[in-house]
């Protein structure tokens, strides 16, 4: 593997935590900074994007969708 690779791979791994801490401890100053800081996140997590894959059975979902809606439905969640 070149160096190059794994020296872009480690400045990726280190990179990437900090904006999501960044977002986690929400220390900012105005909105526009916020808005920036969530736009830097997306950016350098869309630069190795990974597929989204469903591991639950269809069954499953639908069976907690509809006990959702009957606890909805009853008024009986807090």
């Amino acid at each position: 593997m070149p160096v190059g690779v794994t020296q872009a791979r480690h400045q990726k791994m280190w990179s990437q935590p900090s904006a999501q801490n960044q977002l986690r401890r929400g220390v900012f100053r105005d909105l526009d900074e916020l808005i920036t800081a969530i736009g830097t996140y997306i950016d350098r997590h869309n630069q190795s994007p990974k597929p989204f894959i469903c591991t639950a059975r269809a069954a499953d979902t639908l069976e907690k969708v509809k006990r959702a809606v009957r606890t909805l439905n009853t008024g009986q969640f807090v």
